[in-house]
């Protein structure tokens, strides 16, 4: 089985989100989509105000989608999410993360096959924009929100996470540095825990639109394009067990 998730203009005003379950027939290749459901009418609020491009994961028993929705009249920008859960289908309410009186962007997530989830989100906050991360614990809570910015808070964009059967994270992302242009940035850490300093990677000056995909072991891989002798190519890097190989795609 699987779900996707959209925006969908339904009301003529504001966009909202929705999402759709496609249910395979047992010991077939054949299966239908369930009807789909309008997410924004579990929130606590009118269900038509602005919602964002929103991003989803799944495991094996449920899934999460995460987004940004303007709240408190069009006042607030923040990271939103709920759950799907087989047998019982959608909670019918949605976490709100408020950290600051601040817009964000682009929330995305990763679930493992425990039901563990790690969220991420840009945040405009302390003169930059900054990458914040909240865990999803043992597919109950949300944990505590961690930011992962590197030094003085600058622009950072594109961020990227994934997480293992251990619990074990991944993030990866886009940060401007003054005099060396945008560069990739990563930080491995587990769900429960204090993340460390993030790092940039080497050869990465220049850098955009990072991808990252990881397995149940925590080995990663990254791709991103990067600006070289007048052109564009695809590097790739390889994340195991703390170390980081890099090789030119």
């Amino acid at each position: 089985n699987f779900m996707a998730t959209w925006i969908n203009n339904n009301n003529g005003s504001w966009p909202n989100v929705w999402a759709a379950r496609y249910v395979f027939d047992a010991g077939t290749d054949a299966g239908a989509w369930e009807t789909a459901f309008d997410i924004d009418t579990i929130l606590n609020a009118s269900p038509y105000v602005q919602a964002y491009p929103p991003s989803i994961a799944a495991g094996p028993s449920g899934a999460m989608v995460v987004w940004a929705n303007d709240t408190d009249g069009g006042q607030k920008r923040l990271p939103h999410m709920t759950t799907y859960s087989a047998g019982t289908g959608w909670r019918q309410d949605a976490s709100v993360i408020d950290l600051y009186n601040s817009p964000v962007a682009n929330p995305v997530v990763a679930m493992n096959a425990d039901g563990g989830a790690i969220i991420a989100w840009h945040i405009l906050a302390d003169g930059g924009l900054n990458v914040w991360t909240v865990p999803y614990l043992n597919g109950a809570a949300l944990g505590t929100p961690r930011d992962l910015r590197y030094g003085t808070p600058t622009v950072a964009a594109g961020v990227r996470v994934a997480i293992d059967g251990l619990g074990r994270v991944f993030a990866v992302w886009i940060q401007e540095i003054t005099g060396f242009g945008s560069r990739i940035y990563t930080n491995a850490f587990h769900s429960t825990a204090t993340p460390s300093m993030s790092e940039g990677m080497g050869n990465s000056q220049d850098a955009g639109f990072p991808a990252l995909a990881m397995n149940s072991d925590g080995k990663a891989f990254i791709v991103f394009l990067k600006n070289s002798g007048g052109g564009t190519k695809v590097v790739a890097a390889r994340f195991s067990g703390g170390a980081v190989m890099w090789d030119d795609a």
